[in-house]
């Protein structure tokens, strides 16, 4: 388990946390819409995961296939008089066959509170995602990053030192999906 500070940590996910599900839900969403990713078209509902998505992750999350890892935070909650855990941040990193690479992962569903950024956490949070990667046998990791965020494909490149390889444009791939039968 890593820890950014005495009130923040990381770890990955486990079938326990399934209680976890809705706050996950809520954090990647209100993530992805304040970010406007928010496309229509890509998104129809406006939504980047469904409760089954983050549910099925989790339960899933002690194999290979996929891992989920969260990010908490100790919040003061006045109405209970006390500090309590809060999930800030996720990432899930899985398998990806891209050009036949077998032992290449992909991080994805990768969502830090707003609040939260410029701390250092989303960093820190990919860091020991793609260290778990590392030990689970992934050789390579990608990270697919929308051609209108400039900014953060900046900022994948020089916090975590992915390299670009390749820029589709998602009109494109929306109109050669809807083309199909």
């Amino acid at each position: 388990m890593g820890e950014t500070n005495k009130r923040t940590h990381i770890r990955k996910a486990t079938p326990d946390d399934i209680y976890l599900t809705q706050s996950i839900v809520n954090l990647v969403n209100r993530t992805f819409r304040s970010d406007s990713f928010s496309d229509t078209e890509i998104f129809p509902d406006n939504e980047r995961v469904t409760f089954e998505d983050i549910e099925t992750l989790i339960v899933e999350s002690g194999g290979k296939s996929s891992a989920l890892w969260f990010a908490f935070d100790q919040q003061w909650v006045q109405e209970h008089g006390k500090y309590e855990e809060v999930i800030v941040g996720a990432v899930k990193i899985g398998p990806y066959n891209f050009r036949s690479h077998k032992d290449s992962c992909i991080l994805e569903i990768f969502a830090i509170s707003p609040e939260y950024r410029k701390r250092g956490l989303g960093s820190f949070l990919a860091q020991e995602a793609l260290k778990y990667a590392k030990e689970s046998g992934y050789t390579t990791a990608y990270l697919m990053v929308l051609d209108s965020k400039p900014k953060l494909l900046d900022w994948c490149r020089r916090a975590l030192g992915f390299e670009e390889i390749y820029t589709v444009n998602i009109q494109d791939v929306i109109r050669s999906t809807e083309m199909q039968p």
